[in-house]
């Protein structure tokens, strides 16, 4: 009954937000405790972007009815995303994204204030120009440091609040390969989603793993 009851009341803010974005097409979600932020773009092709793409964070009630806020461009009137599909917000406040500027390029941003703090863009050591950073999941721990995968190298990045490279996980070491979404639950445990290679037979698999120190 519970659990129902959650359902419908999840999917009934769903629709009223959809309704407040009107043509607007979303594309990733986080939820705090007294708002609901949603990344969008308009209808078309994502890429390239042109004068007249919008691509905005648009902060909502907890309602989904009213908006509250819209990031889309910095004091200097330039804009601050291409095409973000994963966002967390940090302890302070503060917005970490996933954003892909294009097709074949993806990054990591914290915005602070409508402004771009610090762009990360992978690990030199492991990344050329034939293997690139592909993020694609993104979770931020208690302490405030930020853990994203990257599914080609099938690794783990975590990062300080400052983006500053702090240890560089093979996951491939513990036979978890093509790391894909993250999540840190209440009790720091990190839980893992890989996707499946498309010519496996296998089912995609889901871990758990007891982190510490960060």
């Amino acid at each position: 009954m519970m659990w129902t009851k959650l359902k419908q009341n999840t999917t009934r803010t769903w629709s009223t937000c959809r309704n407040t974005l009107q043509s607007s097409l979303p594309k990733a979600i986080h939820v705090t405790d007294n708002s609901i932020l949603v990344s969008t773009r308009e209808k078309g092709e994502p890429w390239p972007l042109t004068e007249h793409s919008r691509r905005q964070i648009v902060v909502l009630d907890q309602s989904g009815k009213q908006k509250i806020n819209v990031i889309e461009y910095d004091r200097q009137n330039k804009r601050l995303f291409s095409l973000i599909y994963r966002m967390k917000m940090d302890k302070m406040g503060n917005i970490i994204a996933i954003d892909a500027p294009s097709n074949d390029v993806v990054i990591l941003v914290k915005v602070v204030k409508n402004a771009i703090a610090w762009i990360y863009e992978g690990n030199s050591d492991i990344y050329t120009d034939e293997v690139a950073f592909y993020s694609s999941g993104l979770s931020v721990t208690k302490v405030g440091n930020i853990v994203v995968t990257d599914e080609d190298t099938s690794s783990l990045h975590i990062l300080s609040g400052d983006g500053i490279l702090i240890k560089c996980c093979m996951m491939k070491n513990l036979n978890i390969l093509l790391p894909h979404c993250l999540h840190i639950d209440f009790y720091g445990n990190l839980w893992i989603g890989c996707y499946k290679d498309t010519d496996s037979k296998e089912n995609s698999n889901i871990y758990n793993l007891e982190i510490s120190g960060c």
